[in-house]
């Protein structure tokens, strides 16, 4: 049974998830309130990293991951991993660097239900214009993630 914590930040809080193995298994917004059980040592850990990412200590460190769900998931998700901090791609670019150029529907898919944000950086892609597009955890949440970055002012 996977483990699971919800802490408080600025940007409001976040739900993590670590596997019976200690890997990343999802962040993602939650509604929940934070949780008061003090969380075991991958799951800490994880916690502590994100606290401090969030309040611009730097990058979010990689923790070990689940495998993703399918092939292109696999693909998209080490093409997301690729995209530096304080860089955006367009969707059509993540396509093309997950060796699906035409899969730009695909792709925008992988980035809606990728379970690990914020490590697997969906925030980082934006519309072939640089508009800001999508995020499950809502625009505000993206915007956020990208001024901390350095992407926006």
């Amino acid at each position: 049974m996977n483990e699971h914590t919800v802490i408080a930040s600025p940007s409001g809080p976040w739900r993590i998830e670590v596997d019976p193995a200690g890997r990343l298994a999802r962040i993602d917004p939650s509604d929940g309130p934070p949780s008061a059980a003090a969380p075991g040592p991958a799951l800490a850990a994880i916690a502590d990293a994100l606290r401090a990412y969030l309040a611009g200590a730097g990058p979010m460190p990689r923790p070990a991951l689940v495998p993703a769900r399918t092939p292109f998931a696999a693909a998209a998700r080490a093409a997301l991993l690729a995209v530096p901090t304080g860089s955006t791609i367009s969707y059509s670019e993540l396509a093309a660097r997950a060796g699906r150029p035409a899969a730009v529907r695909a792709a925008a898919r992988a980035c809606a239900t990728n379970p690990i944000a914020i490590v697997v950086p969906c925030h980082r892609v934006v519309g072939r214009d640089g508009a800001l597009t999508g995020y499950a955890g809502g625009l505000e949440r993206k915007r956020a993630l990208l001024r901390l970055e350095g992407v926006l002012p």
